[in-house]
C-alpha cells in the first residue's frame, strides 16, 4: 500500500542549506493486514536508525510483524517513521510498541530486542513518564493504551539481538525460529519506515550503519 505524503504544511520551513527535516507526523504504510484486521497474539515489534551517532542526519522508523506457527510466517505488517525532532532507534521501538496497541486486541504479546522497554514496562507509569525522562510524552501514550488493555492482557518478551541462525536452529541463543524470524522482519520492516522521511544526498550518502541504540 503506498504511503501519502504529508502536504508541505505538515513540514516545518527550511533555512537555505538546512537538512530536510525529519516528518513531524507519522506515515503509516501497511504492507499485510493481518487476518483479522488487528494485530493479535504474538507479534514482533522494532526500531531502526541510519546515522544513528550523527543527532542532525539520524532518521529512524519502526515496525510491527505478527507471525505464526514454528517457522515465524509473517501474517501481518505495518511501518512508518518515527514523528519528530528527536530521532532514536529506541524511541522508534518505543512508538512500535505504541503502535502494536493502537492497532491490536487485547491479549497481546510484544516481541523485542530492545531492553529499554523491556525496563520501562518493569519500571512501572511512574518511572517511565518521570519529569525529564527520555520519551516521557510518549510512555504517556503507551501507559494510556496499557490502561485500555489491562496490564494482565499485555505481555513483552526480551529476545537477544543479532543472533545468527546457526545458534538458533541449534538452541544456544534462547530464541525460538520463530520469534527470530519475526524479529528479523521487523527489522527490515523498520529500516522501510526509517526512509519515509524527507532526504537529501548527505542523508541518502553513506550511512554509518544502523543501530538499535
Amino acid at each position: 500500500e503506498e504511503a501519502t505524503r504529508p502536504s508541505s504544511a505538515e513540514h516545518l520551513p527550511l533555512t537555505p542549506g538546512a537538512r530536510p527535516l525529519p516528518l513531524m507526523v507519522n506515515e503509516t504504510v501497511w504492507s499485510r493486514r493481518p487476518p483479522g484486521g488487528v494485530f493479535e497474539g504474538r507479534c514482533c515489534i522494532d526500531g531502526s536508525a541510519y546515522h544513528p551517532r550523527d543527532e542532525v542526519l539520524c532518521r529512524a522508523g519502526w515496525a510491527v510483524v505478527q507471525i505464526a506457527g514454528a517457522n515465524g510466517e509473517v501474517v501481518g505488517e505495518v511501518h512508518g517513521n518515527l514523528p519528530g525532532y528527536i530521532q532514536q532507534s529506541g524511541l522508534a521501538e518505543l512508538f512500535a510498541f505504541l503502535m502494536l496497541l493502537v492497532h491490536g486486541v487485547p491479549p497481546i504479546v510484544a516481541i523485542t530486542d530492545y531492553q529499554g522497554l523491556v525496563d520501562g514496562i518493569a519500571n512501572g507509569r511512574a518511572w517511565c513518564t518521570a519529569l525529564g525522562r527520555e520519551g516521557a510524552d510518549l510512555w504517556r501514550k503507551v501507559w494510556h493504551k496499557i490502561d485500555d488493555y489491562g496490564i494482565e492482557n499485555v505481555t513483552v518478551i526480551k529476545i537477544p539481538a543479532h543472533q545468527s541462525r546457526a545458534s538458533i536452529l541449534d538452541g544456544t541463543s534462547g530464541c525460538t525460529l520463530a520469534d527470530w524470524m519475526g524479529n528479523a522482519a521487523a527489522d527490515a520492516a523498520a529500516k522501510q519506515g526509517a526512509t519515509l522521511h524527507p532526504t537529501d544526498e548527505i542523508i541518502e550518502g553513506p550511512a554509518d550503519g544502523y543501530s538499535k541504540m
